[in-house]
């Protein structure tokens, strides 16, 4: 049965793949290697006197993202088609953002992200 469960996840991914296509408009190819941070501020941990101010990041490569906000680091797979972004979960797929690369805003779990002006700003950070 799990096996089942497995092949099952695999031809769905592998069905939306060839469905959507990954990185075939000038919006989804935009995203590789691309680095983005919040436009507005959010909490980024606690500190010793509370709250910490400052931008959430993410970073995409090579199908992978890596998102940083609050003090959390979240790491998964993505698929890119017409801008829509949809991130590879457990239970399938889930429309997560959308990007818009006249503009260059990245709209991630309903909050607005900007380019970052070098990949490298992201990179070491980290």
């Amino acid at each position: 049965m799990l096996r089942m469960q497995h092949y099952y996840y695999l031809f769905t991914l592998l069905g939306v793949i060839t469905l959507f296509g990954c990185g075939s408009d000038m919006d989804c190819e935009n995203l590789s290697e691309a680095a983005f941070r919040s436009v507005e501020i959010y909490d980024l941990g606690l500190g010793p006197d509370g709250p910490v101010p400052g931008h959430w990041t993410i970073y995409f490569e090579d199908g992978h993202y890596t998102w940083n906000y609050t003090d959390v680091v979240n790491t998964g797979n993505f698929i890119c088609s017409d801008g829509e972004i949809l991130r590879v979960t457990k239970t399938g797929l889930e429309s997560t953002g959308t990007f818009d690369s006249t503009t260059g805003i990245l709209v991630w779990q309903g909050r607005e992200y900007q380019v970052i002006d070098s990949i490298e700003q992201f990179k070491y950070r980290q």
